[in-house]
């Protein structure tokens, strides 16, 4: 019996909820080699950045967890194989399907294509990306926001937490990648693994008679790490969620069924469909952009009301 796995028409970061709930079944097949799998995208008329990145990490999942068997295809139209190229996805994706111990990520980088974007950005222990990242990516990032250093520190502020976040909460490399796109008015961040996942290694430093909700919402406090007596402080996740509160951005972290979004400032917790890992996305407008040094010289200090669902 053959699976299909359809795409939506129009799939943004909007309507991940209808993407992740497409698409979680796999989550279930570890090691099953199941036969006749389609992933069809054919009638996407719609898709951008975070959902290719979804779609992508589906697929890889897929391959390195025996989740499929050989006979795997992917239905796509012109649109779809346009938007995958565009953002450095389409021959990632083919070479998974066809050979994926061939896979190799060393041609990904900064990209500038009439505006800001970075190309899918893997974070690999073996190699130091920190200073990848300070020394290729930082001077280009401070060549496009030519004269703006509050813009392009902010920026570059958010990829480090939330780079430093990944690693602090993967048990092991689970290939987690990162990507980004802007203009000179916006950027938009998301990064994505399929490893344990937020809420697992939390959990055990927390308290285990907290709700999976609420070990979800405490990963946005100051001070919450997975990496106690270590020199881990915890701040990452809360420097963007402050970040974005005051710029009246948006921030998006989905892990294990469960997600936190924050809209300028407003937070709210609900059930989603499973997806096996983190998912964190981040969008940021520049018109009233509140700097890393502006959140800490006064904390935030206003209640916000959160919504339980």
């Amino acid at each position: 019996m053959s699976t299909i796995i359809a795409i939506p028409n129009e799939c943004t970061q909007s309507s991940l909820k209808i993407l992740l709930d497409k698409i979680a079944i796999v989550f279930k097949w570890e090691n099953q080699r199941v036969k006749d799998v389609t992933f069809d995208l054919s009638e996407v008329e719609k898709v951008d950045f975070m959902v290719l990145l979804l779609i992508y990490k589906t697929i890889e999942f897929c391959v390195e967890h025996k989740c499929i068997s050989g006979d795997c295809r992917i239905l796509h139209n012109e649109y779809v194989k346009g938007k995958f190229s565009e953002y450095g996805f389409w021959n990632l994706l083919n070479n998974y399907l066809e050979n994926p111990r061939n896979v190799d990520y060393t041609d990904l980088d900064f990209l500038n294509k009439g505006r800001f974007f970075i190309a899918p950005f893997p974070l690999l222990r073996q190699d130091n990306y920190h200073e990848r990242m300070r020394d290729s990516f930082l001077p280009k990032i401070e060549s496009y926001y030519q004269n703006q250093s509050n813009i392009s520190s902010t920026v570059f502020h958010c990829f480090g937490e939330i780079l430093s976040n990944f690693w602090e909460h993967a048990v092991s490399d689970t290939k987690s990648i990162m990507i980004a796109a802007g203009t000179k008015d916006y950027v938009e961040i998301a990064c994505t693994d399929t490893g344990c996942g937020i809420i697992s290694t939390l959990s055990p430093v927390l308290n285990f008679t907290l709700s999976k909700e609420e070990v979800l919402l405490r990963a946005l406090e100051k001070g919450v790490t997975s990496k106690q007596a270590t020199n881990h402080m915890g701040f990452g996740l809360w420097i963007i969620n402050q970040i974005v509160s005051k710029s009246k951005g948006r921030l998006t972290l989905i892990s294990e069924g469960y997600q936190v979004t924050n809209i300028e400032g407003n937070i709210k917790v609900e059930k989603v469909p499973y997806w096996k890992g983190t998912i964190i996305y981040v969008f940021l407008g520049f018109s009233s952009l509140t700097t890393v040094a502006k959140v800490l010289e006064k904390e935030c200090t206003t209640d916000i009301k959160i919504n339980f669902q």
